[in-house]
Formats: C-alpha cells, sequence, structure tokens
C-alpha cells in the first residue's frame, strides 16, 4: 500500500500497522499482538526501529476526535457552538447541552470523574506498556508475561506480562519486538486494571479425553488457528503459508545431526490454548503444564511406555488444576508454576494475581490472595516452608507455606517485578523492568544489597548452585555476575546483539561452572563464569530462543524457539547433537530428573514429550 497523503502529512500502512501492533502489547493482548505481528511481518520493518512513546495510536485518535469536534461545531463567523456530548468513535454524534450546566447545578464532579479516569488511563497505559518484548510467551515474559512472559507471562513475564522501552520505565519496547517475557508481557497488561481475587471454586479433575470437544465449541479452534498463523504451515517449497522461509530446521533435522523420529515424541494436546511452561516433577514421572486456558495439568508420564502410547495413556489420565469455573478465562492464564524440591507440592500463579498451591494428586491445598497484579515468578527455598512470588504489582511477596497467608511482603521496585530467586532458605534476589536488582532476607524491613548496572529492564536472575553468584541478564543485550558484598559487578558478559531473555546455570558444582544465556538474537552463549569469557555460541536457530535448560548430569543443553526449532547440544563442544521441529513456538523446554526424556510446551496448545538417548 502506497503511502497517503494530504497536506503535508503521510501515512503508511506499515506506520498504521505498527501503532496497532504496539497498542496490543500495551493493553496487555500479547497473544494478539503476537499472531497480528507474525501476518503482518512489522517486526521485519525499518518503521520497527521507530522510538514511538507509549499510547500514540490513543493518542491520534484522541487528537483526530478533537479535530472533527472543532470541525463540527464551527460556526461560519468564526465562534464556536456550545457542545457538553462528547465525541464517540463509533457512534453518530448529536449535539447537546447538559442540564446541569445550563442551569449551573453541576458541582463539576463528573468532569472529575472523567480526569480521574485520564488519569487511570495515563497510569494504566505506563503499566500496561511493559508489555512488550520478541515474541509472546505469558508475557513471554513475561514478557509473558508477561510478561508471558506470560504474561505471562506471558509474562510477562509477560511474556507480559512486562517489557518497558528504553527511554523511560513506563514506555512499551520500540524495537518491535512481539508480545513478552514468556507470559510474562500478556501478564503485565493486567496491572491496569487491577485483579479479580474473587474464590473461583478452583478443583482438579481427572481428564478422562470426554471434554476435547471444548476448543472447537468455545473458541479452542479459533486459538489453535492462531497458533498455526503463528507458526507458519510448511508448504512443500519449504515456505510457511505466507511464503515466509521456514528455515533449516525442517523435517530431517540439520544437517550433521539425527532428528528424535516421531516415534519417540508423545503430542499432549488436552489443553486449549497456549501452554506457557511445563515443569518435571524432581523425584516423580510427573510432568506440569499451564496455559491461557485458565488450567494447569499434572500428566502422569510412564517411564515403561513410549511415543504415541505415553500420549494415550497421560491424555487419559492427567489432572486438571483449575484456576477458573469457566475453563479459557483469559483472567486466569496460568503464567508460571514451579514443583518444590521433595515433588509433593505443585505451585501456580496467574494472571489474576493469586497463587495456588496443589498436591502432586492435584488436589488444592491453599490458594494465596495479595498480590494486585499477575504473577510472573513463583520459587520454593530448599526447604519448602516458603513460597516467593514476584508481581506486576511490583512486590514480592513470601508466604508461610503451613500457614498458607503472607510472611512478608517485600515493596522495593517502581516498576513490575520479572523475576525471584532464592539464594538460600532466607535470603533471595528480585529484578525488575527498573533495571535494579534487589537482595532480601526475610525479617528484615530493607533490601540487604542492591545492584545496579543494567540500562534497561532486568528479564531474569539466578543464583549459582552454591549460592555464592547471582545472574542476571536484560534487553540492554548483557548479562552480568554479581557477589554480595561488592557493588559492581563481576563480570559484564557482552557478546550477544540483542536481548538476553532467560540464563541457566549449569547443574553440578563439582564440574566446571558455566552459565547459559538465551537471546533474541538467535544464539545461545555458554559462559565460563570464573572467566568472564564465552566457552561457546550456539548457532543454529533462526528465531528468537526462549528457554534453556541443562540436563540434570550438566552434560546436554536443550534449547527451543520460535518456529517450533528444539535442538539438544553437547555442553562439552558446543556440538549440535539431536533435534526436532514442533508445530508452533516453544515457550519452554524441560528435563526430567532421569535425564531420558525433554518436554516442550507450545503456542499450539501442545506439550510435547521426547524420549532422549544417545
Amino acid at each position: 500500500m502506497k503511502p497517503w497523503k494530504e497536506n503535508g502529512t503521510a501515512i503508511s500502512s506499515e506506520e498504521v500497522n505498527f501503532l496497532v501492533y504496539r497498542y496490543l502489547q500495551e493493553s496487555g493482548f500479547a497473544h494478539s499482538a503476537f499472531t497480528f505481528a507474525y501476518e503482518s511481518q512489522i517486526t521485519k520493518s525499518s518503521v520497527a526501529e521507530a522510538q514511538v512513546a507509549p499510547g500514540m495510536l490513543i493518542t491520534f485518535l484522541q487528537k483526530g476526535l478533537a479535530y472533527v469536534g472543532i470541525e463540527e461545531h464551527l460556526n461560519e463567523d468564526g465562534s464556536e457552538s456550545r457542545c457538553d456530548v462528547d465525541f464517540s468513535l463509533l457512534k453518530a454524534h448529536v449535539c447537546g447541552v447538559r442540564r446541569n450546566a445550563v442551569e449551573g447545578g453541576g458541582s463539576g464532579s463528573g468532569k472529575k470523574k472523567r480526569g480521574a479516569d485520564d488519569d487511570n488511563d495515563n497510569d494504566n497505559n505506563r503499566r500496561g506498556a511493559g508489555a512488550g518484548g520478541e515474541g509472546f510467551h505469558r508475557g513471554g515474559r513475561e514478557g509473558a508475561t508477561g510478561g508471558g512472559g506470560g504474561g505471562s507471562a506471558a509474562g510477562d513475564r509477560s511474556h507480559n506480562d512486562d517489557h518497558t522501552g528504553r527511554e523511560t520505565n513506563g514506555g512499551a519496547d520500540a524495537s518491535g519486538r512481539v508480545g513478552g517475557h514468556g507470559h510474562k508481557g500478556a501478564a503485565a497488561g493486567a496491572a491496569a486494571g487491577g485483579a479479580n481475587m474473587a474464590n473461583t471454586g478452583e478443583a482438579m479433575e481427572v481428564d478422562t479425553g470426554e471434554e476435547r470437544g471444548y476448543g472447537e465449541e468455545n473458541g479452542g479452534a479459533g486459538a489453535a488457528a492462531a497458533g498455526g498463523v503463528a507458526a507458519g504451515a510448511v508448504a512443500a517449497n519449504g515456505e510457511g503459508a505466507m511464503g515466509i522461509s521456514i528455515g533449516d530446521g525442517l523435517k530431517g533435522g540439520p544437517a550433521g545431526c539425527d532428528e528424535i523420529p516421531d516415534g519417540d515424541v508423545a503430542v499432549l494436546n488436552n489443553h486449549h490454548s497456549e501452554v506457557f511452561m511445563c515443569a518435571w516433577n524432581p523425584k516423580y514421572d510427573l510432568l506440569a503444564s499451564g496455559s491461557g486456558d485458565s488450567t494447569a495439568r499434572i500428566w502422569q508420564i510412564s517411564p515403561k511406555l513410549r511415543g504415541s502410547k505415553v500420549a494415550e495413556e497421560a491424555s487419559r489420565t492427567s489432572m486438571v488444576l483449575k484456576h477458573s469455573k469457566e475453563v479459557g478465562d483469559k483472567n486466569k492464564d496460568v503464567t508460571t508454576l514451579e514443583w518444590n524440591r521433595e515433588g509433593t507440592l505443585l505451585a501456580t500463579g496467574s494472571y489474576d494475581g493469586v497463587a495456588r498451591i496443589w498436591s502432586q494428586d492435584g488436589a488444592l491445598q491453599h490458594t494465596l490472595e495479595a498480590h494486585e497484579g499477575p504473577i510472573f515468578s513463583l520459587k520454593w527455598n530448599d526447604k519448602g516452608n516458603f513460597l516467593l512470588s514476584g508481581s506486576s504489582d511490583k512486590s514480592a511477596i513470601v508466604w508461610d507455606v503451613a500457614r498458607g497467608d503472607v510472611q512478608q511482603q517485600f515493596r522495593f521496585h517502581e516498576a513490575p517485578t520479572l523475576d525471584v530467586d532464592w539464594k538460600d532458605d532466607l535470603t533471595f534476589a528480585t529484578c525488575s523492568t527498573d533495571k535494579a536488582i534487589h537482595t532480601c532476607v526475610i525479617g528484615e524491613e530493607y533490601p540487604r544489597q542492591t545492584f545496579t548496572g543494567h540500562c534497561d529492564e532486568v528479564n531474569a536472575i539466578k543464583w549459582d548452585p552454591s549460592g555464592t553468584f547471582l545472574a542476571s541478564c536484560s534487553d540492554d543485550y548483557t548479562a552480568k555476575i554479581w557477589k554480595m558484598g561488592q557493588t559492581s559487578c563481576v563480570h559484564n558478559l557482552e557478546e550477544h546483539d540483542k536481548e538476553i531473555y532467560t540464563i541457566k546455570w549449569s547443574p553440578r558444582p563439582e564440574k566446571k561452572l558455566l552459565l547459559a544465556s538465551a537471546s533474541f538474537d538467535a544464539t545461545v552463549k555458554l559462559w565460563d563464569v570464573h572467566a568472564g569469557k564465552v566457552v561457546s555460541t550456539l548457532q543454529r536457530h533462526q528465531d528468537p530462543v526462549y528457554s534453556v535448560a541443562f540436563s540434570p548430569s550438566g552434560d546436554y543443553l536443550v534449547s527451543g524457539s520460535f518456529a517450533g526449532h528444539l535442538y539438544i547440544w553437547s555442553v562439552k563442544d558446543g556440538t549440535l547433537v539431536k533435534s526436532y521441529q514442533g508445530e508452533g513456538d516453544i515457550f519452554e523446554v524441560a528435563w526430567n530428573f532421569r535425564e531420558d526424556r525433554i518436554a516442550a510446551c507450545f503456542s499450539t496448545s501442545t506439550v510435547c514429550v521426547m524420549d532422549w538417548r544417545m
């Protein structure tokens, strides 16, 4: 489409698309933002680099309405007609003068109310703008965030939950990234509207397979269709349905490595919306997954079965952890989840700001209500007596698990809290879109130490297995290594070319300490933390890498990215040893404790469980 021009103005379709995309991000519609960005290819346009302030689409619409209002009420002599009726984008305008305005009986409270609403809208725009990020993921993170990232996450976190701009903490990112930090990206926008904390009668159900018709009857087919567009259906010529090249990760696997055969893959398709995260139980053959359909599920993965037999058995016996009376309630998206160390309890966090604790057989133990926005991160301490949560409401909460109540709430950040992690049973760290990292101790009123040095929002933090080093990653393209007692970072890791979404430590303290970083530059890097240098750059992905996980032995690393590419790498020499091409975008990857299976969750409402053997 050629630019539309009139009276010295020029508007192109790409500019309009970018403003629409930004509006979807800032409003927390991370799922829609991702699909729209993928179809319009707006992130590949030159306009994606424009520095655009948050809320510009609304600003232009408001100014346009104001101009129409002046034009409508302008008399021939240049005076303006009196009219107290607001203009609407959708309704025909009929002029009128309110009675209280004519009679002078109005107290002005209506105007104050509108002004208060305007202030709220501005604040909501500032909060919702935290929902940017590349690719959606609940948040997404948490985007994702977002915030997925989210939101969530999301989560942004979101996903999503969750992505502020480079110019102001309140603005959406101007680089044209899609969605949010995991589910964080999606979740971050919910800070605008607060959260509904009403008890929804959550309950566990065993899925007998009879509810699968839900998808088509209640919108699941639409979600699947959107996921299909996002993935890009592979045509005979090796391109997506829209002529977009899928790359060299198609069936058959990249040259030089074996692809995991379909017979070794179990596809679990009982969810009815995107699956934002998954986590293996650390002691039992159970897999938990959280979805945008307002449910989490616990799957029993038999070690004696393979491939389709696993899928049949797991789907038949899966336990449904409902977070809402209505399946698919988007205010109840499950944005984060984690098992405790003993594998006896599962914690879930959702878009409505409520955390829940479940037994391994799916029974609800506690409903934890104190946050005022989407939850982006949950972490158990090793002892299992405390659960830590981080939210878009800018706070972190330590919960007493036995009581199911708040132990202490920490309000030190000036923007959404994207990630949290324990150093020991009493000490933890939090990070935020405000670029700061706080270390806190239960019972203390102020942070024990604050780390500053990142130039953009901090997406994730992780303590190494010994609790000595804290790693952080940011939208400023860097990862940093911190140590308690030192004000500046130990190492500044600067090899990535785009935002770093997540980081993971190698799990074996007796082996060489390595840090893996996954970036929107489509690479994964392994760092020698003591030397502060790159050991390997893992290059095969062509899309943002959203998740990485070390195997329990630390010998292998799995990475998952957009467009469904999953790669397994040798940590020893950085070589690619296995690959898998799924349908949709990968939001999370995880190894089981036996190191013989890998789980990956997708935007197409599925969880894939892959048998792993060399």
